[in-house]
């Protein structure tokens, strides 16, 4: 026999330890048994295993005893045995750290001899183990008969004394984190919503969290019954937990506060906190709440220590309830970086909303004072659309703010138009002017903007309107494609360029746009330039000659102010007028129109009447019914007196009313005034022929009717000239259709189309009016004859 050093002995036991080191985890049932044996009661090893109940009693009833325990049964079930737990409890046991809690002294001193026989010899095992469960501690629960308390066996109570201290570390430091989370938060409010979630997110042993919430209800309620705790976790421990709740919530926490994970306890109380915001987002005046909520979500995130935190697994209230929850720490960083607006969460409820008030017009885009916010709107291009459609500035507050394209923006003005206001909030912004001057300049050419409007707007598109483009589009203006755009121009330069313009200015723009159409210039184009009010009156006739300006005069062509200017200076003679009159074959409402317009102030009163002797006014010289007329007399004997009105005042007076009026003049000097946008027709006799004289006719009074009325009547004859009986029988019997020429002949007017209230006319045509009637007052005169 070979010697056996005691080197080799030393040798032999590590390369044992060494072997069981390694092996331990991955011992079998077999490996169990044989090196330590089972001296657990057979009721913990049931615990030990997932059985289903028809399994436990088939286990219990066959095996019942330690010194026969089963090994084929642990076999038959070693899918279902937790190794881990088996070998902690056996430890447990096998180091008499824990014996069964049994009435029966005699089955328990059959356990005692058993442990000795089985224990014996078991002392490197024991120690064996005691290292393992260093390196891999666990916890386990046991339920105390007839109660819902527990016994928490941890292993790190059972190994070694700096693992024992450990664990007193880790729940000293587990107590202090409840203090700095009571100290920022009022953890009354986390706790309302987190127990219906205990046993599924933050309770760091598995089954641990339905013992502690059971153990709140039933410490809450004073009871034990089983089936008065299920019922009230089904129908009162809902997302929100009844305040009554709170205080033992809190005690069982603190209890087994090293037990929680406190990171996952913050990371799930955000996300209630979010979710709960979302809830209440919907409703009016919550905007305090959600502030504070938003608070509270906030310092949940400050409080989170492990930024690897994660919850993720499916909570089930009952079978029509579950919810599956993925949510991270920096998940919740993120929300608060990118969903905190002026401290206020918004979520996908509040976001909604939102929405729908925009797309509805409830809510105007510049109502969002934070533009990140559209950020977190995510939206659509229909609900862009349906959000401009809503509010005209939606679109230049969207489009200012980069929500949406210059694209989209070009779309959306297609059918929409723009004002100047809208114009100035793009082109006076901070960060980049978002509409240049010449898109300023297609926009009113497109007619997405008025003229008055872009007139203020003169600033920022004055270098854009020029003389060439002016020229261009001359040129162009007979293409059926150019026509209103050219006409747009014209008036876009005249507002722009020359109506603010000096007359040396106005006269310089005449000739340059006259030298750069060159020899294309004919004497049309004159007159077009100058009816379109692009080259003065004086230009033409340093171009042309005076005989040029008197003949564009006579023929209607020429601007009333400019005929004056002309004769003021003495490039027009009266007589050249008269002559004019005479000669061009012009009808009388032409001949008025030129008269009436072209001179209608009070010093050229003489002067009108001189040349209304140019009408081709028919005499008539049937006698006037009696009642026709105005008092003090209508006896044209020698000596009797009447008053007139000017007709150039009437006749303004009457235009004023309608813009779009039309007017014809009788043989007989009756003016027949169509009005359709008051459905009105006005007869006025305005002159009358006396032998060879025309004469203002102020003896009839003025007849206003329906258009239905008047064109059903028979008021004309076959001269041209107004059946005076008929007309006068054509008044309704309160005479209300008829107005007399007296002093205040001009309110009665006002008055019968109700000027003063009208919404068709403007305050300054409403002023315009007042003040022709006050010159028809102060022009009135008394006629002798």
């Amino acid at each position: 026999m070979k010697n056996i050093t005691k080197y080799a002995i030393i040798k032999h036991i590590e390369r044992k330890e060494e072997k069981m080191k390694k092996d331990i985890k991955k011992w079998t049932i077999d490996d169990i048994i044989q090196e330590m044996g089972i001296i657990m009661p057979i009721i913990e090893v049931i615990n030990c295993i997932s059985f289903s109940e028809d399994m436990v009693e088939d286990f219990i009833n066959k095996y019942d005893t330690y010194e026969e325990f089963p090994k084929l049964m642990l076999k038959r079930y070693e899918k279902q045995l937790n190794l881990k737990r088996l070998l902690f409890l056996n430890y447990m046991y096998l180091s008499g750290k824990k014996i069964p809690s049994r009435d029966n002294k005699e089955e328990l001193e059959n356990w005692m001899q058993a442990r000795k026989k089985i224990a014996n010899g078991k002392k490197e095992i024991i120690e064996m183990l005691q290292k393992y469960f260093v390196q891999n501690p666990i916890i386990n629960l046991d339920a105390i008969d007839g109660t819902f308390l527990i016994n928490i066996d941890d292993s790190r109570d059972y190994t070694t004394q700096e693992q024992k201290e450990k664990h007193q570390k880790e729940r000293s430091e587990s107590l202090a984190r409840i203090e700095e989370i009571k100290s920022k938060i009022n953890i009354d409010k986390l706790l309302q919503h987190m127990l219906n979630d205990i046993e599924g997110i933050y309770v760091k042993v598995p089954g641990l969290g339905e013992y502690i919430r059971n153990n709140i209800i039933s410490d809450t309620l004073g009871t034990r019954d089983l089936k008065t705790i299920y019922q009230v976790i089904q129908e009162e421990i809902s997302d929100v937990v009844d305040e009554k709740f709170i205080p033992q919530f809190k005690k069982e926490l603190i209890d087994k506060a090293e037990y929680i994970d406190w990171d996952k306890f913050l990371l799930m109380s955000a996300y209630k906190i979010k979710n709960l915001i979302n809830s209440i987002s919907q409703y009016d005046n919550a905007e305090k709440e959600i502030k504070s909520k938003t608070r509270d979500m906030q310092i949940c995130n400050e409080l989170i220590r492990d930024r690897k935190t994660k919850i993720n697994c499916e909570i089930v209230r009952d079978t029509k309830d579950r919810r599956y929850i993925k949510y991270s720490a920096s998940q919740l960083k993120q929300d608060i970086e990118k969903n905190i607006i002026d401290g206020i969460y918004y979520g996908e409820t509040r976001l909604k909303q939102i929405k729908e008030e925009l797309t509805s017009g409830k809510i105007s885009v510049s109502d969002i004072s934070n533009p990140h916010l559209f950020e977190l709107l995510r939206m659509s291009r229909e609900e862009k659309l349906k959000c401009m459609d809503a509010n005209g500035d939606n679109a230049i507050s969207l489009y200012k703010n980069g929500i949406i394209s210059k694209n989209e923006f070009n779309k959306y003005l297609e059918n929409h138009t723009i004002n100047a206001e809208q114009i100035k909030v793009l082109i006076e912004d901070d960060k980049k002017k978002k509409l240049e001057s010449k898109e300023i300049v297609e926009l009113y050419l497109k007619g997405k903007i008025e003229l008055e409007e872009i007139a203020t707007l003169k600033e920022y598109i004055y270098e854009e309107v020029t003389e060439e483009r002016l020229i261009n589009f001359y040129r162009e203006r007979e293409k059926e494609d150019k026509k209103e755009r050219s006409q747009k121009y014209f008036a876009l330069y005249r507002e722009i360029k020359i109506r603010e313009a000096t007359e040396e200015e106005k006269e310089q723009i005449s000739n340059n746009i006259i030298l750069e159409l060159g020899d294309e210039m004919e004497e049309s184009d004159f007159i077009e330039l100058y009816r379109n009010n692009l080259i003065t009156i004086n230009s033409i006739r340093e171009w042309n000659g005076d005989a040029f300006v008197t003949n564009m005069m006579v023929n209607g062509l020429l601007k009333p102010a400019d005929t004056k200017q002309i004769v003021k200076n003495n490039h027009l003679m009266i007589e050249e007028i008269k002559k004019e009159l005479k000669q061009k074959d012009l009808t009388d409402e032409e001949k008025i129109s030129l008269i009436i317009t072209t001179f209608p102030e009070e010093e050229y009163t003489d002067l009108r009447t001189e040349l209304f002797q140019y009408l081709t006014i028919i005499s008539d010289n049937k006698e006037r019914k009696k009642h026709e007329g105005i008092t003090p007399s209508r006896d044209k004997k020698k000596g009797s007196k009447h008053y007139e009105l000017d007709p150039c005042y009437k006749m303004q007076l009457l235009l004023l009313i309608d813009k779009d009026y039309s007017y014809s003049l009788t043989n007989d000097g009756h003016m027949i005034l169509t009005l359709p946008n008051e459905n009105k027709v006005i007869i006025e006799k305005m002159f009358k022929k006396v032998k060879d004289k025309v004469e203002i006719a102020n003896g009839a009074a003025t007849y206003v009717f329906n258009i239905a009325k008047y064109n059903s009547a028979d008021i004309l004859d076959k001269d041209g000239k107004i059946k005076r009986t008929n007309l006068y029988q054509l008044c309704d019997k309160d005479k209300k259709e008829r107005y007399y020429h007296s002093k205040n002949w001009g309110e009665m007017i006002k008055e019968a189309f109700d000027l003063e209230h009208s919404e068709k006319h403007t305050e300054k045509e409403k002023d315009d009016i007042d003040q022709i009637i006050e010159k028809i007052k102060r022009t009135r005169k008394l006629k002798e004859f």
